[in-house]
């Protein structure tokens, strides 16, 4: 119970958006994006060239790269944001909305109450056991 606690007010000192970890793995990510040139091939989507004949396929609107990093973690690949910083879009508002700070708020935001009630090997305050036959 404690930790939830802990959890909820750590969430409410957060000042940007997503949260702290996730955060600090996207602006790696930025940072990685630089190697990479994008051409755009309509709908949404984008080739990218990542040297060496390593070719990848971004699509802004369903979310998704052709290295399906982006796929499974929810949080955009180089190439994604390779493609971001062409349009000048902010790479944030691509990550899953479960890293999201609001999220996490709405996570902790229901606590377990505490009940006043005892509990002493298979008895619940003297009203006998419990039986799994039925008589």
């Amino acid at each position: 119970m404690t930790m939830l606690v802990s959890m909820k007010e750590a969430a409410e000192k957060y000042l940007r958006p997503l949260c702290p970890r996730i955060q600090k793995k996207l602006s790696e990510i930025v940072s990685q994006s630089n190697n990479v040139w994008s051409v755009y091939a309509g709908n949404e989507k984008y080739e990218l060239d990542c040297g060496l004949g390593n070719k990848h396929v971004v699509d802004l609107l369903n979310s998704s790269c052709s290295c399906r990093k982006w796929d499974l973690s929810g949080i955009p690949c180089k190439h994604a944001i390779s493609c971001m910083q062409l349009l000048a879009v902010s790479p944030e508002t691509y990550v899953n909305t479960c890293y999201t700070v609001i999220t996490q708020l709405n996570i902790y935001n229901y606590l377990i109450k505490p009940i006043k009630r005892s509990y002493v090997m298979g008895t619940y305050e003297g009203h006998g056991t419990h039986s799994s036959s039925s008589d």
